[in-house]
């Protein structure tokens, strides 16, 4: 189980849920034809928490693992898309992974951010989307305020076939004054 994520400015805690395996999507790596199921959880670890991602080979029940992790800032509320375009009888991409989350920690505010994996490649680093304008104190809090309920991601069922890779739609929250969360939403390309 993951560890309540702290905020900066006050005591109350964010959910960071609890462990389970969440946005799970099937999609073909057209690296080798396979069709492999993607998903993520929330684990202790890091700062406190963090996020792990798999590529799981449901046909062998083996899986490969990626390690979203930070040593000063929580992780968690994660979600991973592949690339994967399929429209009508067009398909294209689907090596490639965007990974969108939540960090904070005591001397951070939530900021929505995100990883990505290109082919068989090296995952990045942490990339900042959105940052939050201060701490959660809405009516879910206190101790622990209700975080995660928004976060998704799928692939663009509109990308250009032609481009070098796909792009992923996102979605996580972001608190954008001390009363009052919304939905952050962007689109990105590995």
């Amino acid at each position: 189980m993951p560890p309540s994520a702290p905020q900066k400015g006050t005591v109350n805690t964010l959910d960071t849920l609890d462990g389970r395996l969440t946005n799970a999507q099937q999609a073909i790596d057209p690296t080798n034809g396979k069709a492999y199921l993607y998903t993520q959880q929330a684990v202790a670890g890091g700062a406190g928490a963090e996020v792990r991602w798999y590529k799981i080979n449901p046909k062998k029940l083996t899986a490969k693992t990626h390690f979203i992790s930070d040593s000063k800032l929580y992780v968690f509320d994660g979600v991973v898309s592949t690339d994967r375009l399929v429209k009508g009888s067009t398909t294209a991409f689907g090596d490639s992974v965007i990974a969108g989350f939540s960090t904070s920690s005591p001397t951070d505010f939530q900021a929505v951010q995100m990883v990505s994996l290109i082919g068989s490649g090296t995952q990045s680093g942490l990339v900042l989307v959105k940052q939050s304008a201060t701490f959660d104190d809405d009516f879910t809090c206190p101790p622990v305020c209700r975080w995660g309920d928004y976060a998704a991601a799928t692939p663009d069922p509109s990308a250009d076939p032609g481009a070098a890779h796909g792009a992923v739609w996102l979605a996580s929250t972001w608190v954008h004054s001390q009363f009052q969360i919304g939905t952050w939403n962007w689109a990105a390309n590995p």
